[in-house]
């Protein structure tokens, strides 16, 4: 089991708060927590490489990529939606579609509704999967039945075609 430490959540209680300057000592707990190897600080840090977070930290594609995988490997639903979305637009990685499919739909199996969506649309499109209505309706009733309001209104415009 992945080691879960209190740095992380007082970098999360700390980042919620918006106190004055809360950038910089958040990065060292998060940084703190992924030494000791919770993976849940490992994707934060990797969300905050990929996209920048100025002054503390500059955009590092490759290194947030590899911090997403790290992450997402360990099981972490975020990171595996993350990783699959990166796939799918060859952001970091190659573009694979099969690779996309793969981690969205383990993050999917985790709830992710995110994952539930993308997965769907992939089942759809026929991305990095056989197409398959039985399976995008399986998928969107999941991420419906939790209220995603995306996937209520997919899934309503669905069934009124097929009337």
């Amino acid at each position: 089991m992945a080691t879960r430490s209190p740095e992380y959540d007082e970098a999360l209680q700390l980042a919620r708060s918006e106190a004055r300057g809360w950038p910089r000592p958040v990065f060292a707990l998060l940084v703190r927590a992924a030494r000791l190897g919770d993976p849940r600080a490992v994707y934060a840090l990797g969300t905050w490489y990929l996209h920048g977070k100025r002054p503390v930290v500059e955009r590092d594609i490759p290194r947030g990529t590899r911090m997403l995988l790290r992450a997402a490997r360990a099981g972490v639903p975020d990171a595996q939606y993350d990783i699959g979305v990166s796939y799918s637009r060859g952001v970091g990685v190659r573009e694979s579609a099969t690779e996309a499919a793969a981690w969205f739909r383990k993050a999917a199996r985790k709830g992710d509704v995110h994952a539930q969506v993308a997965l769907a649309e992939c089942y759809e499109d026929g991305d990095g999967v056989r197409a398959s209505t039985r399976w995008r309706d399986f998928w969107l009733e999941r991420a419906a039945a939790t209220g995603f309001p995306r996937a209520r209104k997919w899934l309503k415009e669905i069934r009124r075609q097929s009337q």
